[in-house]
């Protein structure tokens, strides 16, 4: 922590299962990691060394999917997604496939993928993002041919992986930056609508003031946390307020 105090931003490989880790939330007590530093990740040292000299195109171009047949509010947020930037297109509904994605992924330079997703544990190459056409597996992911773009996986547990063997984590952030992204978005844990589409809006907002991804994410997970805060702290001072009433 010493060392790190500095650090404005941190690059992290984590090995093995400590690639599970939520390590923004980890906290001493004062605050939280992601409020001390901007965090990024890597699934292995080769591709921290890429991604290092790799940085992001200029974002020109947005593509945002939405497939609700399985994540019911998908089609929703990629129409929001889309909203926010000049040059975006939504493919939702029978629109939101894979063949789709395929035409078009190359010429942009943010993907917005809200759609359900499964991680394979007994194969990681076959965990796959749902579309509309059906499932689109990791192996193939791998051969989308992307030109620099930031990948947001918006879907619950896209950031798990394989990594109990060492050196690699094998998953879907994986594929997408072999496939040729220069920054993933990723998500350990399932989270309840209302609250990715905060993130995500926030998230959208700073990358369109100019922020890096790893920035843009911290300041959308600072604003969500403080807004949440707000609202216990409300409902607790409602709770005394009832308490003293009934007294």
């Amino acid at each position: 922590a010493q060392q790190l105090a500095a650090c404005e931003r941190v690059l992290i490989v984590a090995h093995g299962e400590l690639g599970a880790l939520p390590m923004g939330a980890l906290h001493d007590g004062r605050c939280s990691l992601a409020e001390r530093h901007e965090l990024a990740f890597a699934p292995s040292a080769r591709l921290a060394q890429r991604g290092l000299s790799w940085q992001p195109s200029v974002i020109r171009r947005v593509l945002a999917l939405g497939e609700s047949t399985r994540l019911p509010h998908a089609a929703q947020e990629a129409q929001a997604v889309a909203a926010l930037w000049p040059d975006a297109e939504a493919l939702v509904g029978a629109r939101a496939t894979s063949s789709a994605l395929r035409q078009q992924a190359k010429s942009a330079d943010v993907i917005h993928l809200a759609c359900h997703a499964q991680f394979r544990t007994d194969n990681p190459a076959f965990s796959s993002l749902v579309m509309h056409d059906g499932p689109l597996s990791a192996e193939s992911i791998e051969s989308l041919q992307l030109s620099g773009a930031v990948v947001v996986l918006s879907g619950c547990e896209t950031a798990l992986h394989d990594g109990a063997a060492g050196d690699e984590a094998f998953g879907l952030t994986r594929a997408f930056l072999v496939a040729g992204a220069a920054r993933v978005l990723s998500s350990l844990w399932a989270v309840d609508d209302a609250t990715t589409a905060q993130l995500m809006g926030g998230f959208h907002a700073g990358l369109r003031a100019g922020l890096n991804p790893a920035a843009a994410l911290r300041q959308a997970q600072l604003a969500v946390r403080a807004r949440h805060d707000a609202a216990r702290a409300d409902d607790r001072r409602g709770r005394r307020a009832l308490r003293a009433r009934l007294g």
